[in-house]
């Protein structure tokens, strides 16, 4: 990218511009913004687009993400760690400093992440009672306290949102910003759509999609990968929906199939940029064939596992090569306890980490570390609020209204 030229005049004593903007690149975010009232000429420089992505890339590239998480009464949080090294050791949920400013503004609507990209959160609107106002999508960066206000396409305050199934992200072959909304409109008829939201031309694009497809991806989470979105459907397949092309294709389960009639739930994410599922099932409820991945070492411990009655497992598999749909490995399995297990609600892989998060429905987040031998994990529980969902966060300074270089 294009470094902007704005130190012909050679300011800081004359250091080179790449220098300058390396030393300003390692600067927090808080201060760069107390760095634009120092002159015209920095307030240019760090209000253009093209410094926020670039100095966006280079924080990727050296820092990562906080884990937050959107609670009741309109709370964020982020999950702290209190040992590096061992996460039996305990994680809380820290409230942001960064909350609303406009908090009038919410005071009878309620608050749903769709999703965080860049350092943008987009937020959905609900309101608490219809005749007040109409329901609506907020893009919000919390560190430059901008936002942005974007009408529903259809629908106003009798809306009901899927906000599991909705997605906010960047499309990089498309260089845009883009919301997936999947809502259900009770007035006049009871019709589910989905629109695509373009934050470059600032416009809704009505999807066709069939109704059985909608009825399958309205009830689960979206997971992105690949410039696309993966739903699991609700007869043994993955719904891919190619955020480029704009279209759906049906992918079936090509593995475990003595499995999945016992599985009490499954769940996509992302682990280490790759697609994987989890499923939460009793271990005496295998059939006790061993699968074509597992060693004969393996067979014997799935073998002893199997007379353990009533025992919930964990166990996630990892699809190794894109758009190999034939090359699902299973990593690990976990005994859970059953409070635990069956509530599953979202998978979260936190990607520098390699930690995992599931929402659970019983106002807790279990998290789970892969890389202990046994996998170990620890409830996380906040006696104030439920954990409504998770999402990875870059702190930036890239514009709800301007994000891309001019």
């Amino acid at each position: 990218m294009k470094k902007p030229n704005y130190y012909k005049e050679g300011p800081l004593m004359g250091l080179s511009e790449d220098l300058v903007l390396e030393i300003l690149f390692r600067l927090p975010v808080k201060s760069l913004g107390r760095l634009k009232c120092v002159s015209k000429k920095w307030d240019t420089l760090i209000s253009d687009p093209g410094f926020a992505l670039s100095r966006l890339e280079f924080s990727k590239s050296t820092t990562p993400p906080l884990t937050t998480a959107m609670l009741e009464y309109n709370n964020i949080c982020s999950l702290n760690f209190r040992s590096c090294t061992d996460i039996t050791k305990g994680v809380d949920l820290i409230p942001w400093d960064q909350q609303f400013d406009e908090a009038h503004m919410f005071k009878n609507r309620r608050l749903y992440t769709i999703g965080s990209c860049d350092g943008l959160l987009c937020l959905y609107i609900k309101e608490k009672k219809r005749k007040l106002a109409e329901d609506l999508i907020y893009i919000w960066n919390p560190i430059t306290k901008e936002s942005r206000e974007i009408s529903l396409p259809v629908g106003g305050s009798s809306t009901f949102a899927h906000i599991d199934s909705c997605w906010f992200g960047f499309v990089h072959s498309l260089n845009d910003y883009k919301i997936v909304l999947i809502s259900t409109v009770h007035k006049p008829n009871h019709t589910t759509y989905m629109y695509v939201y373009s934050l470059k031309r600032n416009r809704w694009r009505q999807i066709r999609v069939s109704n059985g497809d909608l009825s399958s991806i309205s009830g689960c989470d979206s997971v992105f990968i690949d410039e696309a979105l993966h739903y699991l459907g609700h007869r043994r397949s993955i719904l891919k929906f190619d955020l480029v092309t704009e279209t759906f294709k049906t992918i079936p389960f090509s593995f475990v199939p003595e499995l999945l009639p016992s599985v009490d739930q499954k769940l996509l994410g992302v682990l280490d940029d790759c697609l994987c599922v989890m499923f939460v099932h009793y271990s005496n409820r295998d059939t006790g064939e061993h699968y074509e991945e597992d060693s004969e070492e393996d067979y014997e411990e799935d073998s002893e596992e199997e007379f353990k009655e009533e025992e919930w497992m964990f166990e996630l598999w990892v699809l190794e090569e894109h758009n190999n749909w034939n090359s699902w490995k299973k990593m690990y399995r976990i005994v859970l306890e059953e409070e635990i297990s069956r509530h599953f609600t979202q998978f979260l892989s936190l990607k520098y980490s390699g930690i995992i998060c599931i929402r659970a429905a019983n106002d807790g987040l279990v998290v789970v570390d892969p890389s202990s031998d046994p996998p170990s994990y620890v409830v996380v529980r906040n006696y104030r609020a439920k954990v409504y969902k998770m999402a990875d966060f870059m702190e930036s300074l890239v514009s709800p209204f301007s994000p891309f270089p001019l």
